[in-house]
């Protein structure tokens, strides 16, 4: 039998579990080009795309946001990445990069209403009998009180709705990683034209 303190560490967030496959996902993805502009919008400590730059020889040109001061050495924006997805400019670059804890619906709705043009990339983890975001069922037609009559219902196959949900925003292809067990824990990324 596992003490407490393990099964709490089995369940706590880390940073990074699958990192090798977080890496590889990025390298894949780099565009044809010699010098390439990314947004990093939860950076930490910046340690994916340092790895990424050691395994190739493009210039990688890297603004990172993260809420949290005093992440690793890297400057970085310091703060909330919604409200600088908001003001930055993102046609400048090449890859935007949402490597969250859970699921980045708010900021996909940002990117897709901004028209954003290039490849994204999406850490999308949910765990087994865990809630999607309510603005990614109800952008799927789900109204309010459906979902509030039987919840559980609608958190089934959270991995087919968010390629539902990607497909209404014009995307028909993904890259990635995908696992299911014990937890459903995506890594993937598309071009957006």
């Amino acid at each position: 039998m596992k003490s407490s303190k393990e099964v709490i560490k089995n369940t706590m967030k880390t940073d990074h579990s699958y990192f090798r496959e977080k890496v590889n996902l990025r390298f894949n993805c780099l565009p044809n080009k010699k010098r390439i502009n990314i947004l990093e919008c939860f950076a930490g400590k910046g340690l994916l795309w340092d790895a990424v730059s050691i395994k190739t020889n493009k210039q990688l040109d890297i603004t990172r946001i993260e809420k949290e001061k005093g992440k690793g050495d890297k400057p970085y924006l310091v703060g909330d990445n919604l409200k600088f997805l908001k003001i930055l400019d993102l046609s400048k670059y090449d890859i935007i990069d949402l490597d969250a804890y859970g699921i980045p619906i708010a900021q996909l709705e940002i990117l897709f209403n901004s028209k954003y043009k290039g490849i994204i990339i999406i850490t999308y983890i949910s765990s087994v009998f865990g809630c999607l975001p309510r603005k990614l069922l109800y952008s799927l037609g789900y109204t309010k009180l459906m979902i509030n009559k039987i919840p559980t219902l609608f958190y089934k196959n959270p991995l087919g709705k968010i390629l539902q949900y990607l497909s209404s925003k014009g995307v028909n292809k993904v890259f990635g990683y995908f696992y299911e067990v014990p937890s459903v824990k995506n890594y993937f990324y598309f071009y957006k034209c």
